[in-house]
């Protein structure tokens, strides 16, 4: 009997950009609110994990 194994890396949905960059723009806003002054940059990206 074969057992059922989560593979992170077996496939899925891809994130539309849109999405991608609205996330951003809200993690950047949140960042110059909160922590302004304490960064030199922030970067962010998007891995397929």
């Amino acid at each position: 009997m074969r057992t059922w194994v989560n593979d992170p890396h077996s496939g899925g949905v891809k994130i539309p950009d849109n999405v991608k960059q609205r996330t951003k723009q809200r993690i950047l806003a949140y960042a110059e609110q909160h922590y302004s002054g304490k960064y030199i940059r922030i970067d962010l990206t998007s891995s397929p994990v």
